[in-house]
């Protein structure tokens, strides 16, 4: 018999998981493991600003003393990953910042990846793919919304990364990291900016192992898992930080063509009309004169 605590902690229940159980004990352990997972998430989202800082700033310093030149922060140049990076650069200043540019991104991106680079003296390595992004649109079709599980076959669409992010983004960092033995990452996720990531930091916390789809062990860390878009934009102020003009005109920065989100319409056609009118083309393959989004 599985014995069932309030007061055990959520390795103990991941560590009963392991072992050889009955289908009524293993649902069991993973109810109860889901309601300590979702208590600690709370407790620690709905902590006061100035906790979060120090706990990120914790967490972090926690990561780079364990493992020193082998950590890296992999940045988007967002300001989510500006925070990080002003904040890893704090207990570290000559951490490896590595950009995984897609080939698509933002002019304004990319200008202001260069501002940062020369005024924070960023240690910078910037990752490009094997393929690019119209070679995967030819290949596999433009990037569909991220729905999950029964909402994903609902929509008659997959619930995994989108290809195009795959072979842009995710297959080129993995290369990256094992070629320069990074054992440890920090990404800029906040479980503020959509459902999916909420449940991802739910789920995995803000640091774990992983091996999924990699060729070897390493540690994510998600330090401002727990910050909220308005906390971001707090510390930003709050510290005079740069922050990318694409926030001029747009809530996020990124690939300029992704169609992998739900506003994607109705921003592209605002931001670059023509770019939108070719895609809409693309994907309904007939003339748009008639075409209302």
């Amino acid at each position: 018999m599985i014995k069932i605590d309030t007061e055990y902690t959520i390795e103990y229940y991941e560590n009963e998981l392991k072992k050889t159980l009955t289908c009524h004990q293993r649902e069991s352990i993973k109810r109860h493991l889901f309601r300590l997972k979702l208590e600690k998430f709370d407790k620690r989202f709905h902590m006061k600003y100035e906790e979060k800082l120090e706990y990120s700033l914790d967490l972090i310093k926690q990561v780079i003393n364990k493992y020193n030149d082998h950590s890296c922060v992999s940045c988007s140049f967002g300001k989510d990953s500006t925070v990080l990076v002003y904040l890893a650069q704090k207990i570290k200043s000559d951490i490896l910042i590595a950009f995984a540019n897609t080939g698509v991104e933002y002019p304004e991106t990319l200008t202001f990846r260069d501002l940062l680079v020369e005024q924070w003296n960023l240690n910078y390595v910037e990752v490009k793919p094997e393929k690019t992004f119209w070679q995967c649109i030819e290949e596999y079709g433009y990037p569909t919304i991220r729905y999950r599980g029964r909402e994903a076959k609902k929509q008659g669409t997959s619930s995994g990364t989108p290809r195009c992010c795959y072979h842009l983004k995710e297959k080129p960092m993995k290369k990256f990291y094992k070629e320069n033995d990074v054992k440890a990452v920090f990404l800029g996720l906040t479980a503020d900016e959509s459902y999916t990531r909420k449940w991802t930091v739910i789920r995995y916390t803000d640091i774990y192992k992983t091996k999924k789809n990699c060729p070897y062990e390493m540690v994510k860390c998600h330090p401002l898992a727990y910050w909220t878009k308005e906390e971001i934009w707090r510390y930003i102020k709050e510290n005079n930080l740069p922050t990318s003009k694409v926030y001029e005109f747009a809530d996020r920065n990124g690939c300029m063509p992704c169609t992998g989100y739900l506003s994607w319409k109705k921003k592209m056609s605002k931001i670059n009309p023509k770019l939108y009118r070719k895609i809409m083309k693309d994907m309904i393959g007939s003339n748009l004169d008639d075409f209302t989004s």
